[in-house]
C-alpha cells in the first residue's frame, strides 16, 4: 500500500471505530440535533441545552437517563420493572389510582395528581405530585411525571424543581417551565 492509500485506511478505520464509541455499548447516544437515543429501553428525548448530563441508577430507578440544572432543577427519563398493578388495563379512574399508589410507594409521592394522556396515540398517564427529598438539595420537590408501559418496562419522563417548600418548588418550576416542558415534551418512544 502507498503512504497516502495507508492514510486514507487509518483514517477511515478511526472514523468507523469513533462511530460504533458514539453509540455505546448499551445502543445509547446523542444524535446530531443533541437528541438522546436509548435503543436498550426504546425511547429518546432532547435535554436542555447547557444542563449537565447524568445517567446510571438510583435507589428509585434501575435505569436513569437525564440532565440537571444545579440543585434544583432536573428532567429525566426513569426505567423500572412495571408496577404490580396494570397502568393501561382498567377505566382512567382505576390507572391513575394505581399511579398514584406506585408514585406514593415508589417515590415517596404526596398530593398526587393524575389525568390520562397520550404518547404517540399509546395510552398513558400524567401526574404531578410533591416529595421531601435529601441528597446536595435539601427540601420539597415537585414532580411533573408522563408515565407509560413500553416493552414490558415503566418509562417515566420526569421534570422535576426543587425548593426549601412547596411554594419555592412551584416558584423554581414556573422560572425554568420553559426547559423543563420542552425536554419533556420531547420524549418519544422507539
Amino acid at each position: 500500500m502507498t503512504g497516502i492509500m495507508q492514510r486514507v485506511f487509518l483514517v477511515l478505520a478511526l472514523v468507523f471505530a469513533l462511530g460504533l464509541a458514539s453509540c455505546g455499548g448499551d445502543g445509547a447516544g446523542f444524535d446530531e440535533s443533541g437528541r438522546y437515543l436509548n435503543n436498550t429501553y426504546g425511547f429518546s428525548f432532547i435535554p436542555p441545552k447547557g444542563w449537565i448530563w447524568h445517567e446510571g441508577k438510583t435507589g428509585e430507578c434501575q435505569y436513569v437517563a437525564g440532565a440537571y440544572r444545579g440543585d434544583d432543577l432536573y428532567v429525566y427519563v426513569c426505567v423500572n420493572d412495571p408496577p404490580p398493578e396494570a397502568l393501561d388495563s382498567g377505566s382512567d379512574e382505576e390507572n391513575c389510582a394505581h399511579l398514584a399508589k406506585y408514585i406514593q410507594n415508589k417515590f415517596q409521592g404526596r398530593h398526587v395528581e393524575c389525568r390520562p394522556t397520550h404518547i404517540q396515540r399509546a395510552k398513558a398517564l400524567s401526574a404531578m405530585f410533591y416529595r421531601e427529598v435529601d441528597g446536595h438539595a435539601r427540601g420539597v420537590q415537585i414532580v411533573s411525571t408522563t408515565a407509560i408501559v413500553h416493552e414490558g418496562r415503566i418509562l417515566m419522563m420526569n421534570a422535576t424543581a426543587t425548593g426549601t417548600g412547596p411554594e419555592s418548588a412551584k416558584s423554581a418550576f414556573g422560572r425554568s417551565l420553559d426547559d423543563l416542558t420542552t425536554a419533556a415534551g420531547s420524549f418519544w418512544l422507539h
